[in-house]
């Protein structure tokens, strides 16, 4: 649906020589008791403009017909114009309404009376129409309302107008809360109908809230203070007898429609609601919680495909996500990021939203699941307070160091919890610090080398590959990291600036590329400047084309950088993603964390943190470019293998399954 500008309806100096149409739709349906008090409060209405009546009756069974057409015949000198539609099916409350908004579009403005509400003042229409009048901003406005209990035969002002404090309310403030809460006391400008789409009344159950939103997207909704309309609650009344558990339940069942219809343009204050709504049902229930600081940003693309995939396996998962981290990523909001993931995936719309302490301790779960030590430790207290048993995944990172007394003491707090169940790892030297330092026994880890990767990106063959020595005759090496200390020492960007700048020298066909959030500040690189590219941070999708034409990434990172005890997957994202576009890999292993994964050589070509040494073995390459592609090919063969679903997805759902099953 198309937002469109504010615009101005009628003005004060329209008016002198033109006198308007208001048009108001009349929805009736069984309203045999009703219809004529509501009649009679439309029809006494004066005031500068022709007033045009359109009665939709949605195929009562009772005498509302009748009584409609009787009325209208006693009217015959009035110069009201009546149009009645006779419904020979009942179509239901939304097509009825959109028939009704349809037939009111040559109207300049227009408004609703239900057919068991009526209008108190002879004003109303008037003040309302000049209120937009006055405020040509405004698409929509509404009086103050006053609620009769029919069957205590009681008159309450609704306390929801009289706490409103301004004139001038937004379709975020609407969607945060049903403060007009019915369509008697409002009126449009109609110059808006021919925007609506059809979808509205025939897709979804559309009433006054759902209206009102889409209607306030044309301009704001002004609130006049002066009650105008009658209210009536009776036991026939769809919504009124109901009660609050029931309506709770229908409201959850509309919002999730509505925000999906309107594209999740409104999604925190939909989800906001219906948070609150969820408090009046007591609360949701889930097998799987999940709770993370990034997630769904697409470059941390492991999470992506992982938390997808749990999404798919189980029945019933929710992922709260903080966003914490995803500054460190670039410059979406997880507001929108999580917006972004549900336009996606609408089958997932409620699987997801942003933490909130209050929801996240009214909802029940059967298992947590946290990836990294900072995520486990930070939501500790809370799965012990509601007693929910968790399995996490101790990746490099996220506050997880070797021989570090900080680290140290988190792991120890989190494994030694009475709730601990499993914890998976990612490298071998990970499971020896567990073992050997007697955080863990072997039946708690589970290893699993490597990382998860993006299905579709294991699926997608590789073709069209540009070498060095074969369909061109540069070498073209690439550095693809993030930045996380102020030169990137820690991805060993300096040593690749160092090694850049002595191949310019040595060679004038070998180019250089920077991707992440990198720039020729960083490190003057200005010797250099002809032959060195950056590129900034990217999306995933960026890179198949980036890399059809790239020879090597090379990543001579280093341990303890970051912190002490600090250190990274082997081999990196970066890397693994770089391989899989058939791109050799030239990194560095300091920990000896290839564990024979790769051979080094043939699948891999293992560095030294030193410069010379990869000058020498870059300069071999160079020379050797059938040995290269080798390289390549190989090393993609091996990271489709290493990192397939069998080998990565499957181990850890079969090994929630498992802990599920368990509880």
């Amino acid at each position: 649906m198309t937002i469109y500008a504010n615009e101005g309806g009628l003005s004060k100096e329209d008016l002198i020589d033109y006198t308007p149409t208001i048009c108001v739709g009349v929805l009736s349906y069984n309203h045999e008791k009703y219809i004529t008090q509501c009649l009679k409060g439309i029809v006494q209405q004066t005031g500068n403009f022709k007033l045009k009546v359109i009665i939709c009756d949605d195929c009562s069974s009772d005498n509302t017909i009748e009584i409609i057409e009787k009325f209208i015949e006693c009217q015959s000198n009035s110069t009201v114009n009546f149009t009645v539609i006779k419904n020979e099916n009942n179509i239901g409350v939304s097509k009825n309404l959109g028939q009704c908004v349809r037939l009111c579009k040559e109207a300049d403005y227009f408004a609703f009376c239900e057919g068991d509400d009526y209008w108190i003042p002879v004003d109303k229409l008037q003040t309302q129409m000049e209120f937009l009048i006055n405020n040509p901003r405004c698409s929509i406005c509404f009086n103050s309302i006053i609620i009769y209990y029919e069957n205590e035969k009681r008159y309450e002002l609704y306390q929801t107008h009289q706490q409103l404090q301004q004139t001038i309310y937004t379709t975020k403030d609407l969607v945060l809360s049903n403060f007009i809460g019915n369509f008697s006391c409002c009126f449009y400008n109609a110059k808006f109908i021919k925007f609506l789409e059809n979808q509205l009344f025939d897709n979804l159950f559309t009433v006054d809230w759902m209206f009102n939103i889409v209607y306030s997207e044309f301009g704001d909704i002004g609130y006049i203070n002066k009650p105008m309309s009658i209210y009536r609650k009776h036991s026939n009344g769809i919504w009124s007898s109901m009660n609050l558990a029931n309506q709770a339940h229908k409201l959850i069942q509309y919002i999730d429609e509505y925000n999906k219809f309107l594209n999740y343009r409104h999604d925190a204050e939909f989800t906001k609601y219906r948070n609150k709504c969820l408090c009046d049902t007591n609360c949701e229930s889930f097998q799987l919680v999940i709770v993370d600081d990034v997630f769904p940003h697409p470059i941390s693309s492991f999470r992506y495909q992982e938390f997808l995939s749990y999404l798919q396996a189980f029945d019933s998962v929710k992922i709260f996500t903080s966003g914490a981290s995803v500054k460190c990523l670039g410059n979406q909001s997880i507001d929108d990021l999580i917006i972004n993931f549900k336009r996606e995936y609408p089958d997932f719309t409620n699987n997801i939203e942003k933490y909130n302490n209050r929801t996240f301790q009214n909802m029940k779960c059967n298992l947590l699941y946290f990836v990294f030590l900072s995520n486990a430790y930070t939501y500790l207290r809370s799965a012990e307070v509601r007693q929910i048993p968790f399995v996490f995944t101790l990746y490099p990172g996220g506050a997880f160091a070797l021989n570090n007394p900080s680290s140290d003491a988190k792991l120890r707090r989190v494994v030694s919890s009475p709730y601990f169940r499993r914890v998976i790892v990612t490298q071998k030297i990970t499971y020896d610090y567990l073992i050997n330092n007697k955080f863990c026994t072997p039946e708690q880890i589970e290893y699993l080398f490597g990382v998860v990767t993006p299905l579709d990106r294991l699926k997608k063959d590789c073709i069209c590959k540009i070498h060095y020595g074969f369909e061109k005759d540069r070498l073209d090496i690439c550095f693809v990291a993030h930045r996380y200390t102020a030169h990137g020492e820690d991805k060993g960007y300096d040593v690749f600036i160092k090694v850049a700048k002595l191949l310019f020298y040595k060679y004038n066909n070998v180019y250089f590329h920077v991707v992440g959030s990198f720039n020729d500040q960083i490190i003057d690189v200005s010797t250099i400047k002809d032959r060195i590219t950056f590129y900034g941070v990217q999306q995933q999708e960026w890179f198949d084309e980036f890399y059809r034409d790239k020879d090597i990434i090379l990543s001579p990172n280093i341990s303890g950088r970051i912190f002490a005890g600090s250190f990274d997957g082997f081999p990196t994202a970066s890397c693994t993603d770089a391989g899989l576009r058939k791109v050799a890999i030239f990194c560095t292993d300091p920990l000896n964390l290839n564990n024979c994964n790769f051979i080094e050589g043939e699948e891999i070509v293992i560095i030294e943190y030193d410069v010379d040494n990869i000058i020498e073995k870059l300069s071999y390459y160079y020379d050797h470019p059938d040995k290269l592609r080798g390289v390549c090919e190989k090393g993609y063969a091996k990271i489709r293998d290493n990192y397939s679903y069998e080998k990565q997805i499957r181990p850890r759902i079969d090994l929630i399954t498992k802990e599920l099953k368990g509880i």
